[in-house]
């Protein structure tokens, strides 16, 4: 049974009543759709309500944007500079490249993918999310955060936002997929409500973006969504 009903996702729906517990910075209120466009963000984030995503400094990722986010994804995740973070893989796999210019404007160019950039100031992203629409529900990947700016909230406004995306899209849940190894990442989702379904799967050879260091394998994790009235 498809959990996922893009029909209903045209246009930007009515004021929502409903809050993301934890995400709203105290005296945020939910508002208009079109009083947040008009005072605080002049690009709001396709297809979302923008209840919060004003103070929540989150908009949608354009193509002008892929050489910041490939380089922030990779220093999230490879290299000695994502050491300096808890995302690291670099102990898991060669290499310092997540992700390359190419395959990044590919994924974005692609129908029913779409990136959220937090950025702060309006001007450097220092964290992003890929989402992708699918017959299961939204598919949620590359969670990234700055090695230097980890431990502030942001991965956690970045979940928040893909979840009020998967509403709005008429979503009834949210999958990823995590290393199996990665405990300390796994308990971090499980936390927030993302549960291992028990399927596995294999992580594809692509010496593209580093070569495993051990045998590795995907955990598919879950969150069953509260549909919208």
């Amino acid at each position: 049974m498809d959990h996922c009903h893009p029909e209903h996702s045209e246009g930007l729906s009515p004021c929502l009543s409903r809050s993301i517990a934890g995400s709203l910075p105290k005296g945020c209120h939910l508002a208009c759709p079109a009083a947040l466009r008009n005072a605080c963000h002049p690009e709001p984030v396709e297809g979302l309500s923008n209840t919060y995503f004003c103070s929540m400094k989150i908009s949608s990722a354009s193509l002008e944007d892929v050489p910041e986010l490939v380089s922030l994804i990779n220093s999230a995740y490879r290299g000695e500079t994502s050491r300096k973070g808890w995302t690291t893989e670099a102990d898991l796999l060669t290499g310092d490249q997540r992700i390359d210019i190419r395959e990044m404007t590919r994924m974005m160019q692609t129908p029913g993918n779409h990136f959220l950039k937090y950025s702060p100031d309006g001007k450097v992203i220092t964290g992003s999310v890929f989402l992708k629409q699918d017959e299961r529900g939204l598919y949620l990947g590359m969670l990234s955060v700055s090695p230097l700016e980890q431990d502030q909230g942001i991965g956690k406004k970045l979940m928040a936002a893909a979840e009020e995306f998967a509403l709005e899209k008429k979503c009834r849940a949210i999958y990823m997929q995590v290393i199996s190894v990665r405990e300390e990442l796994i308990a971090w989702y499980q936390r927030r409500g993302y549960h291992p379904t028990g399927e596995r799967k294999p992580m594809p050879a692509d010496s593209r973006f580093g070569t495993p260091t051990r045998e590795l394998e995907f955990l598919i994790l879950e969150k069953k969504l509260d549909a919208l009235p």
